[in-house]
């Protein structure tokens, strides 16, 4: 005989619908090129506010890696209608060379939940080889994907592998030019 039991089938039930609508992280991805960006245990902010997200580059497919297992600082806004606002500094870890990006973007949803459905970036990169400096480069990209993610796990590495290549600089900091002061506690660099 089949004993029905309503409070128990009300709580599995709810429990359920929790984890159906659990939105765990956040991922963000040019179609571009790149492995996606994963922003663990992020969620939308309200409306006229802004959330902190801290971000590392998934590693896709697992094993072999499509970006530079890099991380990122950013932030993520939500205007009082259906539009994102992110801005993203990102550093790689893996080489050749050094690589840095950062831009700002508005990313457009439908009814103010993910996925974006367009988006529009500004930024700026820097690719540099060992002991080479260099200029920005500006960028525009209109295929920036947001969405929510789960199941991508920070990448598993040695600490001895992020580098930028078989050269590598030591860091220290910066001789002092013309016009700048030998005042404060920044210590001198080479040279000084």
């Amino acid at each position: 005989m089949l004993v029905k039991n309503p409070p128990v089938i009300l709580a599995l039930g709810l429990v359920l619908a929790a984890s159906l609508g659990a939105k765990a992280d956040i991922c963000f991805q040019y179609k571009t090129g790149g492995a996606p960006l994963v922003a663990k245990g992020a969620k939308l902010p309200a409306p006229n506010t802004c959330v902190p997200l801290a971000i590392f580059e998934a590693q896709e497919p697992p094993g072999q890696p499509q970006g530079r297992l890099g991380a990122a600082n950013a932030m993520l806004c939500k205007d009082k209608d259906i539009t994102l606002l992110f801005h993203y500094d990102y550093d790689a870890c893996i080489g050749p060379g050094s690589y840095s990006e950062s831009a700002t973007c508005r990313l457009s949803t439908q009814l103010g939940d993910l996925p974006s459905t367009a988006s529009t970036c500004n930024g700026q990169y820097f690719v540099l080889m060992p002991n080479q400096s260099g200029p920005a480069k500006q960028f525009t990209d209109f295929t920036l994907n947001a969405w929510y993610c789960d199941g991508k796990d920070v990448p598993i590495d040695s600490a001895a592998n992020c580098r930028g290549g078989l050269g590598w600089k030591p860091f220290s900091h910066p001789e002092l030019g013309e016009g700048m002061s030998h005042e404060g506690s920044e210590p001198r660099g080479k040279g000084q």
